[in-house]
């Protein structure tokens, strides 16, 4: 991946580098959260979007509270949580 300048605008920076410069950023995965045991990688920014009430229907009250503490372990510092509950 090329190097991106931050003070580029889109333009300066071409579509093409754009779209990896984006692309090497974000990831999205399907995976039992709960039940995961890799907790070391760590995130800016969690989504938990239709996914607590499913949680607390499948794990209980336990797993809601599993599901938060490992967020608040995997986030970098200043990270957010973002849920929809």
């Amino acid at each position: 991946m090329k190097a991106i300048r931050k003070e580029g605008s889109k333009a300066e920076i071409g579509q093409k580098d754009f779209k990896n410069y984006i692309y090497g950023k974000i990831c999205f995965r399907v995976e039992n959260y709960v039940a995961s045991t890799n907790i070391h990688e760590k995130f800016d920014v969690i989504f938990c979007l239709s996914t607590i009430k499913y949680i607390h229907l499948t794990f209980g009250d336990q797993g809601v509270k599993t599901t938060f503490l490992k967020a608040y372990a995997q986030l970098e510092e200043n990270g957010l949580l973002i849920i929809d509950p």
